[in-house]
């Protein structure tokens, strides 16, 4: 299906595939009458836990169990292991990070997800989790627009910040981390 609108004296065209508009299908901007040029998508993949997730997670920082490929367009580029991603390009990246946690305890807590690269948090990406108790669970979520080099490392963290001796752990397909390179 192609579809073109015309806003201002540009002609911006959208082709589709089974009625689903993706970026890569897209069509840029063009003055009218001139000539269409397709657009530039960059690598994207995204990852995700599937079952073993991490228990008992208390005060002590733990890395977040992702184990899958959901979609990976270039395995070149990322590549998944020990539940870490390396990032073989330099760019820029918009990343999204989220998890359901959950707790068994009858006590209310928080817990805090956030993304490393190399080891070290990249900022703006923390975000909390509030656990009710009684088998309540709840999901953090983080997006960031960062450089990256190649060779980086990431990897999602997670924390007790509050709430006494309850411990947390991370339920089965409930945790995704996606990377789309923007150009």
């Amino acid at each position: 299906m192609k579809m073109e609108i015309i806003i201002a004296g540009l002609v911006t065209t959208l082709l589709t595939v089974s009625g689903c508009i993706s970026s890569s299908n897209v069509l840029v901007n063009r003055p009218t009458g001139g000539e269409q040029q397709q657009a530039e998508t960059g690598e994207y993949a995204s990852f995700y836990l599937s079952t073993g997730g991490v228990t008992n997670v208390a005060a002590i920082e733990t890395t977040l169990v992702i184990n899958e490929v959901s979609y990976n367009s270039d395995s070149t580029v990322f590549g998944l292991d020990s539940n870490q991603v390396t990032v073989n390009k330099t760019g820029v990246y918009k990343i999204t990070g989220e998890c359901y946690f959950n707790t068994g305890g009858s006590s209310r807590s928080e817990f805090t997800i956030w993304l490393e690269n190399n080891g070290v948090d990249v900022d703006g990406t923390r975000s909390g989790i509030y656990e009710r108790g009684y088998d309540s669970g709840s999901t953090g979520v983080f997006t960031v627009i960062t450089s990256l080099t190649d060779g980086d490392v990431l990897q999602i963290r997670i924390q007790r910040t509050d709430g006494g001796a309850t411990t947390g752990y991370q339920d089965n397909y409930g945790t995704r981390l996606t990377i789309e390179e923007l150009i």
